[in-house]
């Protein structure tokens, strides 16, 4: 009886480590990596930053920016049909994404970022569309410029 209760404890220890263990292999593998933005889901909030917000226009993209008191950064992508089918709008959404991703924009500013995407979107690069849009929201205050000085200042 002892004998049994002896190896159950073991098998209970034994369990624990391997299941610590497995956790510290899976740390490295999360999907952390990625920045989450929060998201613009209602018209509404689409319809307000149409209205009050400062817009910049390029022939590949539309960007709307729109300064609110609090909730942090939130991003909007949009595409019409106008586009085109459903894969060609999607691709014009995942370029834009990946184009915000890149810039490092900090979550805690208060702004509201909407995207509308044009036909020309889809064929773009994300880091060009990176460029455009980083100068955009540099001039409308959203991004200071002093990130780039410092790192070209480290590199030299």
């Amino acid at each position: 009886m002892v004998f049994i209760s002896i190896i159950r404890n073991f098998k209970h220890l034994l369990g624990l480590v391997l299941k610590t263990f497995l956790k510290i292999q899976r740390q490295p593998f999360e999907k952390d990596k990625k920045m989450k933005f929060k998201s613009i889901n209602k018209n509404s909030h689409f319809i307000r930053a149409y209205k009050k917000g400062q817009s910049f226009i390029y022939p590949s993209l539309v960007v709307y920016v729109m300064k609110q008191r609090y909730g942090g950064l939130r991003i909007g992508i949009t595409s019409s049909k106008k586009i085109g089918g459903a894969v060609k709008r999607n691709r014009s959404r995942r370029v834009v994404r990946e184009a915000v991703r890149s810039l490092g924009l900090d979550r805690n500013l208060n702004y509201d970022l909407i995207f509308v995407c044009r036909g020309k979107t889809a064929r773009e690069k994300p880091a060009r569309l990176a460029d455009l849009i980083k100068q955009r929201l540099t001039a409308a205050g959203v991004m200071n410029d002093t990130t780039d000085t410092d790192t070209a200042n480290q590199s030299v």
